[in-house]
């Protein structure tokens, strides 16, 4: 486990954030870290701890922002498929065995390991940003 470390406040590892770049953290209940992961789970880490308490199914493409209700025990998901999912998640009942989070860890491991830190960007993005380009300082840049 890693946890809070007062010199820097903590490391909480496990999900996996190689195919997309926006991904927030948030606290929740003062006792809670969650984050989205590239395998379509949110991750919920003990916040003194860093353990990882349990993980939560979402989607199948990457989980990027989960945010927690002001008062309600309710979080809200959005990722790359075109819907919010709100959950209340009962940790007691969601709670995975420690065979099935340490199984999800293994493969976002073997995933990081796979594809390094590559992202993939869509043509079209690259030829948006490409159009911007004036062709001269392109050329000046290169030549």
């Amino acid at each position: 486990s890693s946890g809070i470390n007062a010199e820097y406040g903590g490391r909480f590892t496990g999900h996996r954030n190689t195919r997309t770049i926006l991904k927030e953290a948030a606290f929740w209940e003062d006792k809670y870290v969650l984050s989205g992961s590239d395998c379509g789970a949110v991750f919920i880490w003990n916040k003194q701890t860093g353990d990882v308490i349990t993980t939560l199914p979402v989607q199948p493409q990457s989980v990027l922002s989960v945010a927690p209700h002001p008062f309600d025990p309710v979080l809200a998901c959005s990722g790359l498929s075109k819907q919010i999912q709100i959950l209340q998640p009962d940790l007691q009942i969601e709670a995975r065995t420690q065979d099935e989070i340490k199984s999800r860890i293994r493969e976002n491991n073997r995933m990081l390991e796979d594809e390094g830190m590559t992202i993939p960007i869509p043509n079209s993005v690259i030829m948006r940003t490409l159009s911007t380009v004036d062709p001269g300082d392109f050329l000046a840049a290169i030549l």
